[in-house]
């Protein structure tokens, strides 16, 4: 799966606008934290009233930054779950397209390493220890037992005395 996420050219072009559109909603910020370092880098003021304006605008500089930190923060997290819905829709009718097309009953999917290098990373390794159970993109309604499963499970439940 994460080697057709890697070269899927929509999830790259997904990735390009969320990289766009943080870069064009973070230029007012990096002016602002600017400013706010030069207020905070020069001499101290010695007149106790200039000191407290700039206190001031220190702080309400400071929290403006911190609004549009969570407004970005908002936005790109918005955006990230609307491009992760399309895609995995886009996945789904791809892989039924393609297992109907191979005569295939079922197409699991499962998290793995996309090139030798990335077994090194401690995520991975911790991922190969702990996998999830592969995830059926495909599954043909024929071979679906899961009403077979619960009718089974029941029946033993009562045959146990309900427990």
């Amino acid at each position: 799966m994460l080697r057709v996420l890697k070269q899927c050219k929509r999830s790259a072009a997904m990735t390009g606008q969320l990289n766009g559109l943080r870069f064009s909603m973070s230029l007012k910020l990096v002016e602002w934290k600017g400013q706010l370092a030069k207020l905070q880098d020069g001499s101290e003021p010695k007149d106790e009233e200039a000191r407290d304006a700039r206190a001031r605008e220190v702080m309400q500089l400071t929290r403006k930054i911190e609004d549009r930190e969570r407004e970005i923060n908002k936005a790109l997290a918005e955006r990230t779950t609307e491009f992760i819905g399309e895609l995995h829709d886009d996945l789904r009718a791809v892989s039924a397209d393609a297992a109907r097309a191979n005569g295939l009953s079922a197409l699991l999917a499962y998290p793995d390493v996309v090139n030798p290098e990335e077994m090194q990373f401690p995520q991975v390794k911790e991922l190969k220890l702990k996998p999830p159970a592969a995830t059926p993109f495909y599954l043909d309604p024929k071979v679906d037992y899961t009403d077979e499963l619960i009718k089974r499970l029941n029946d033993k439940f009562t045959a146990d005395g309900g427990r």
